[in-house]
Order: C-alpha cells, then structure tokens, then sequence
C-alpha cells in the first residue's frame, strides 16, 4: 500500500522536517517546505510522530518547540496527498483505512500521549490539521499577521486532531459549529480573545525569541514536577484518545466517498474558495 519508511527517508533527504536538540534539553522541530506553505506529505507526518514519540523517551529532552520556516507556519495537509486513493473504489476505501491507521491516528495520539511541554510559535498561515493541533501545544505564541482556518468539512472530510472535542470548550459551540463546518476563518485577534494563545507578537522573531525564553525556563525547572502538572492538567487524555478514533472513522468514511475527489478538485480548480 504505502512504504511509509521510504516516504520518510523521502523527507529526510528533502529536509522537510529538521530536528535540532540543544544543550538546554529543548528539542525544535522545524516544518521547512516553503515551496509548499510547509503543508504535511504523508512521510512528514511520519518523521513528526517519530520525533514527538524520541522525545517522550529520552531524558535529555525536556521541551519540545513546534515552528514553520519561513513566512507560513503550516498549509495543513498537502491535497495532493490524495492522489494515489484516485484509482478506483477499493484501492480508495484501503488507502482511506491504511492513512487513517497507520498515519493519522498515530499522529494525533502523539500529541496527545506526549509528557514533555509542547510550544508552538506560528506565523501567516495555520490551516487545517495545523489550526486543529495547536489546542494539544501547552503553550501557543503567534504573530499579529497569522491567520486559522480549518476547511476540512467543506473539503468534504471532517474533523480532526480532537478538534471536535476542543472547539466547543474553546470557542464555545456555535463558534465551534462555524468554525468546522463552514471554515471560518479567524485572526490573531480572534484567539487572543478566545485564550487559545499565550502572546501575540508584531514579527516572527519576537514571538520565537519568547518561545525559546520560556522553553529554558521550563528546562531549568524540576522536571519530575513539570511532567506531573501536565499530566494532571490532562485528565481527559483517554477521552481525547477515543475522539481520535472516533473522528478518523468518520474521516475513513468520508475519503472513501464518492463526493471526496470532485470536492478537492473543484477546490484545485480554483473553483471553491476557503
């Protein structure tokens, strides 16, 4: 179906994902496609749940920074993802599973089981499974310039990243209910005012600089303790982990429909604006 450690070693080499760990115990991952508004092939998603599971397991990482190179944090998932479930019914309804099981889940339930704080510094655009991810991060710092959007309904799939959990408590449900199904878009302002972001920055550089600050402050506290008020600040991780079953069932269901490809090519055409 899918060599998914071929499809990472592909990344690699393109250095679509970059790791750095420094001497603090801060471990920065890096979303460099730039070409591509740093959108997520299937391999990336891949090298990311990889390096959020290392860093659950080794000691010497303590933070976890999340960041987009260049001028847009994350386009979300690159649509052209979907080109090899095109084929036919039934390679479409495997391929659907096949993502959905052995990608997808495992992503969001890194994020999710992942015991080290996670700060994300975003900039200029943040849509889809990026927007989504961002209610996972401990510690969310953005520029005045970003904007969120999560069209995944109107691309005819659904939710993801426990976003039909989160929205609701975030935004409350009618927002929540606009913001996923009719792909709302927001501004930075609209997540100062909603307390979904720590801070919000006039460049790039300042809200990195912030994130780099408060990520060795937190690696020069006790880190037994650091891990412990996370996990007591998550009590609802199982509840998080069925609603990602629960929400890639559905999205098995809705890549494997016949609505899927004309939606994303309608969307490709130019002829569906988000």
């Amino acid at each position: 179906m899918y060599d998914i450690e071929a499809l990472k070693q592909e990344q690699i080499k393109e250095n679509s994902v970059i790791k750095d760990l420094n001497q603090n115990g801060v471990l920065t991952i890096t979303l460099n496609r730039q070409s591509r508004l740093n959108s997520l092939q299937i391999g990336m998603y891949a090298l990311i749940t990889n390096f959020l599971d290392e860093a659950n397991k080794n000691p010497q990482i303590k933070v976890v920074i999340l960041k987009g190179k260049g001028k847009h944090f994350c386009a979300g998932n690159d649509l052209q993802n979907f080109d090899t479930i095109t084929n036919d019914k039934e390679n479409q309804k495997k391929s659907s599973i096949f993502i959905s099981q052995n990608i997808l889940i495992p992503f969001c339930q890194a994020f999710i089981n992942l015991n080290k704080p996670l700060i994300a510094v975003v900039q200029g655009a943040c849509i889809g499974v990026a927007f989504n991810l961002l209610a996972l991060c401990d510690e969310v710092y953005i520029t005045s310039d970003s904007f969120f959007q999560a069209p995944l309904v109107k691309l005819a799939q659904g939710p993801e990243m426990c976003s039909s959990y989160f929205f609701p408590k975030i935004f409350g449900y009618q927002q929540a209910f606009e913001i996923i199904v009719g792909a709302k878009k927001l501004s930075s302002s609209d997540l100062e005012k909603f307390k979904m972001v720590n801070g919000v920055f006039n460049t790039y550089q300042e809200a990195l600089d912030v994130s780099n600050r408060r990520a060795t402050q937190i690696c020069d506290q006790d880190q037994e303790s650091v891990i412990e008020a996370k996990k007591l600040m998550r009590l609802d991780r199982d509840i998080l982990n069925k609603t990602n079953i629960d929400e890639n069932l559905n999205l098995q269901i809705r890549w494997s429909s016949d609505k899927l490809i004309p939606t994303i090519m309608k969307f490709y055409c130019g002829k569906s604006r988000l």
